[in-house]
């Protein structure tokens, strides 16, 4: 498979964990971020999703979650990617450790969210900012610690490459399973639409 420089990735928060074992799409499982660019509107998921589809059924060792090497968030946890075969791992890796670096593309990828020590990140970090008045004992202030976390960037999909990345374990393994569950759904939209049209011409 041909890799290309990523320039669009979309950013994305996944839903809690119960939320997720219900869920059967990808969009069920995470909240995707209004990117503010048209290159991530008028049908670019679903385009990039129909890429994908097709690279599964040609290869579909694109399937497997693979972890990327040398790239790891502030606890040790390995970025995992799902759309690469063995053999374009090692290039992608060298070109989204770069924008995990700080490379800039179309827009931000909040990757340091996720990578940066929390005492290096800015002041003005929700990390780092202290709990709100009635959260700054226990058991609130790690309740308000795991919301702050819940509202920040853990998914990345380069809709260039077509490739998912997270570093939460749990979702990437389901990752396989809730594309398929995307795929099946889009051409459902697909039958429905054909449906509707022919209806309205009879």
């Amino acid at each position: 498979m041909q890799i290309l420089n990523p320039w669009l990735i979309q950013r994305g928060s996944p839903y809690s964990a119960e939320r997720r074992a219900e869920a059967t799409t990808v969009s069920q499982a995470v909240n995707m971020d209004y990117m503010g660019s048209s290159e991530f509107e008028y049908g670019a998921l679903p385009k990039c999703l129909r890429e994908m589809e097709t690279q599964a059924a040609s290869t579909p060792e694109t399937l497997t979650v693979r972890p990327i090497p040398g790239i790891h968030d502030r606890d040790g946890n390995p970025l995992l990617a799902v759309g690469l075969t063995a053999a374009a791992l090692e290039t992608y890796a060298g070109k989204i450790a770069e924008v995990v670096g700080g490379k800039r593309i179309k827009e931000s990828t909040s990757f340091e969210d996720a990578v940066t020590p929390i005492a290096d990140l800015p002041s003005y970090h929700g990390l780092r900012r202290d709990p709100p008045k009635g959260h700054r004992r226990e058991p609130k202030r790690s309740l308000w610690l795991a919301d702050q976390r819940a509202r920040m960037t853990g998914f990345w999909w380069d809709i260039d490459n077509g490739v998912m990345m997270t570093f939460d374990a749990a979702l990437a393994a389901d990752l396989p399973r809730l594309l398929q569950g995307s795929w099946a759904r889009l051409r459902e939209n697909v039958e429905k639409a054909r449906a509707e049209k022919a209806a309205a011409l009879a």
